[in-house]
């Protein structure tokens, strides 16, 4: 009898230990949330640059790959609008030659977009020259085309 009792307040005191204990252990071992970028900041890849913070918190990057038509690189990117009402974006092709110069496209503007909240949207881009062998994609906030 005598042993139980002791073995019975040890089991108790453990309890309690760890009872007062769990909230600054689980708190410790919570993950931490990450710091949003800074306003402005580029977040890029080797072939995607988000310009605005906007963009990069309503607008995740699907599927990306390239086509070569004819001798002609297309790259593909497929973007999905995260929030809950309709993203106007622009979105500008860089190619590159091998030598790393940017090749002049006829018609380099800002290509305005809308994709509706919660869908997808499809944007490429048919590189001038054959010797494009790089691609970026910069993609920034839009205004709504009225």
């Amino acid at each position: 009898m005598f042993v139980l009792r002791n073995t019975f307040r040890n089991g108790n005191a453990i309890i309690l230990v760890l009872l007062l204990a769990a909230p600054l252990l689980l708190n410790g071992c919570a993950p931490s949330r990450p710091k949003p970028p800074k306003e402005n900041m580029v977040l890029d890849t080797e072939t995607v640059v988000m310009l605005d913070h906007g963009v990069t918190t309503q607008l995740s990057r699907q599927k990306e790959w390239v086509d070569i038509k004819n001798g002609f690189m297309e790259p593909h990117i497929i973007l999905r609008n995260r929030g809950g009402k309709t993203l106007f974006i622009e979105i500008r092709t860089y190619f590159k030659d091998k030598y790393g110069a940017t090749i002049e496209t006829p018609g380099d503007l800002w290509d305005p977009v809308s994709i509706n909240p919660h869908e997808d949207y499809h944007y490429h881009r048919l590189c001038p020259k054959k010797s494009g062998i790089s691609y970026q994609f910069h993609i920034r906030l839009g205004k709504a085309k009225h």
